[in-house]
Order: C-alpha cells, then sequence, then structure tokens
C-alpha cells in the first residue's frame, strides 16, 4: 500500500487495520457492532476506496489450492427475496478469484466468469461446468433452492447438483449456491457443505451486504443426526460477518451485473416456458416423447411411404438382411439412410401406416 492510499483511508475514518490485517474485530454481534461495521464499509464505498484484502477468501484460496490435501469449499448464501443473494455470492466468487490471482500470480478471471456461473434449472449449463472447467475456479450457481428443493429428491437438477458434489473435491472448486433458505434444499447437498451464510442486512444503496457466516456440522441425539450451526472458525479465528460489495466494482468485473441479469431472464423465461409446457402437456396427456414422434411421423411418413410401396399403392415385402435387391421388395437400411432415423422409429412409422390403412378399408357400421 502506497502512503497517498493509506492517508485517504484515514482521512475516510476507516480503521487501517482492516488493509493490514484484512479484517476488524468488532466485539461482540450486537446492534452497535453491526451498526459499526455498516459504517466502516459505507465509508471505503463513499470515498472510493480500494477494498480490503479478504482474510476469508484468503483461506478458503489456500483450502483449496493446499497440494498436500484434495481439498475443496462449498457455501450455501440464502436470505429473503430481493436482498441480493445473487449479487452478494457473485461478489464472493470474484473476492476469491482475486485473491487466487494474487497468490499465484495470473488474472481475477482465470478464475471466475459469467462462464462459471449457472442456473440450476439450466441443465445444459450445469453440466457444461463439470465437462469444461479446470481445477481451483469459482463456481457460481444460482436459485438452487428452486429446482434442487428436499421435495425434488432424484430429479434431474438434484442429479446435477449431487454430480457437482461429488466433482468439486476433486477440482478443487469454491462452489456457492443460493436458496431462498438453505432448509429448502435437498439433505443430502445440506450435510455436504462448509459453510451456510445469510444475508443479514442489505445496504444496497451504499454497495453492499452484510453476510452472517455459519459453520455446519451434525450430532447424533437418540439415533438421528441433528444439524446445528457452530461459529465459523478459521485457524482460531471466529469469522462471524463479511462485507460482499457490489459485483461491478472491482475493475476486474465492471459491467459484469447487467451481463448477469441478461443471462438469469434468459433462464428464467426458459424455466417458465418448461413449466408451462409441461402442465399443458400434462392435462392433455401427452409426453415429450409422443410429441418429438408426433414431428418424426410429420416429416417422415411420405417418404416411408414411398418406399414401402409400388406404384400402385400396394405394400412391398421387407428385403431379408443379406440378400440383394429384387423386384417387389424394399431395404430397411435405405429407408433408415434416407429419412435419419432408427429402425425402431421406422418400424413404428410403418405400424402407423398400415393402421390408417386398416380404418380406411374397415367397413363402416350403420348407426
Amino acid at each position: 500500500m502506497d502512503e497517498d492510499t493509506k492517508q485517504r483511508i484515514i482521512a475516510a475514518g476507516v480503521p487501517i487495520e482492516c488493509y493490514i490485517d484484512g479484517r476488524i474485530t468488532l466485539g461482540p454481534i450486537n446492534k452497535s457492532s453491526i451498526t459499526k461495521f455498516a459504517i466502516i464499509n459505507t465509508l471505503i464505498t463513499q470515498h472510493d476506496l480500494p477494498l480490503p484484502p479478504s482474510k476469508f477468501y484468503e483461506k478458503i484460496v489456500q483450502k483449496c489450492n493446499n497440494k498436500h490435501d484434495k481439498q475443496d469449499f462449498r457455501e450455501i448464501i440464502d436470505g429473503q427475496p430481493g436482498y441480493g443473494k445473487s449479487y452478494s455470492g457473485m461478489a464472493g466468487c470474484e473476492r476469491y478469484a482475486y485473491e487466487a490471482a494474487a497468490e499465484f500470480g495470473q488474472v481475477p478471471k482465470d478464475y471466475f466468469s459469467l462462464d462459471n456461473c449457472a442456473l440450476l434449472q439450466d441443465t445444459e449449463g450445469v453440466t457444461s461446468l463439470l465437462d469444461r472447467l479446470d481445477k481451483y475456479q469459482a463456481v457460481f450457481i444460482d436459485d438452487a433452492g428452486v429446482s434442487a428443493g428436499h421435495k425434488d429428491f432424484a430429479t434431474q437438477s438434484n442429479k446435477n447438483l449431487d454430480a457437482i458434489m461429488a466433482t468439486c473435491r476433486t477440482k478443487r472448486w469454491y462452489v456457492v449456491f443460493t436458496a431462498p433458505m438453505s432448509k429448502h434444499l435437498d439433505l443430502s447437498i445440506r450435510e455436504v457443505v462448509y459453510c451456510k451464510s445469510t444475508v443479514f442486512k442489505p445496504c444496497h444503496e451504499a454497495g453492499f451486504n452484510i453476510i452472517k457466516h455459519k459453520g455446519v456440522n451434525y450430532q447424533e441425539i437418540n439415533g438421528k443426526f441433528k444439524e446445528y450451526k457452530p461459529n465459523f472458525i478459521f485457524d482460531d479465528i471466529k469469522i462471524s460477518l463479511y462485507a460482499a460489495f457490489s459485483p461491478d466494482i472491482l475493475d476486474a468485473y465492471k459491467g459484469i451485473v447487467a451481463k448477469y441479469d441478461a443471462m438469469r431472464d434468459k433462464a428464467a423465461d426458459s424455466l417458465i416456458h418448461d413449466r408451462a409446457e409441461k402442465e399443458r402437456d400434462a392435462k392433455s396427456g401427452t409426453t415429450k416423447r409422443e410429441k418429438k414422434f408426433d414431428k418424426e411421423l410429420e416429416d417422415n411418413k411420405a417418404k416411408v411411404f414411398k418406399m414401402t410401396h409400388d406404384s400402385n399403392g400396394k405394400w412391398l415385402q421387407r428385403r431379408a438382411v443379406g440378400f440383394s435387391k429384387s423386384e417387389g421388395t424394399y431395404s430397411m437400411r435405405q429407408i433408415t439412410s434416407e429419412v435419419g432415423l432408427s429402425e425402431h422409429k421406422v418400424n413404428m412409422i410403418i405400424a402407423h401406416l398400415k393402421k390408417e390403412e386398416e380404418n380406411a378399408n374397415a367397413p363402416r357400421t350403420k348407426k
């Protein structure tokens, strides 16, 4: 830290220990200590001071990058709607990226970018993360509680999340999930996170949120495991509160909020459309598989009819495998190659054509 920056910090009334130690001691967490913490962070944003180094994320980086242990870090952030869970989670990923870049001499976007974000409803986005992200990345999964709830056991979204949980330890990722309430998440998810955080006090106008951290542990009582939340401790230091500044505040991530909002809106529109379509299908009794076959039938029925009938519209015999071309037969291999469908699908179309023919030729009964 240069002398000019140091004098700016002191002149703004911000305790210099925030920048030297990466933390500040507040004493017992009560109304006055929370107010003091909010004032300090407000002064940082009002005077456009550089963000203090984060001892919390420094420890997470060390945990995820320790060469002697295969460790990762998993965190759930919950809070009321509109409190800023998404922005707080994304801001945390950015701070991790900055600390990792400072530790290893790279740039923050090597560790976190919008490519590392996915809504859990977006199955393709989540599985893409598993496939392409390198080690030591920050991964942000937003709205996990909506589609991986405790009542949605064994859904595709839950399977995606379980896959992330199984993979992130070997990938050494820092994974952040957001949810309206952490207890709404599936139990198998809650049991394997290290930290449960809550948006304790939103300070949107000042450009930050106050996050409250708790550890996670389970104790067997009367044959059942009960969850309790001890203080979150790193190296004998209790970490109770953390300031999550706006994701736009860091130079490497200017404008990221607008881009993420557009990405999230698109995913939300897709989710609403999918749920509405499922509801319509449930009422009509039509499944996705049936709808897909109806489209394939519509596109290929005329082609299959032409290749299985002679010029008079009579059925040809199916040519046996291994026999050469002969008059009055059709080749299944030729049909599948022409229409681009499997033999099973072609047989379904042939069965449909025969059913139509039977119905057309059936004698009509008088009423």
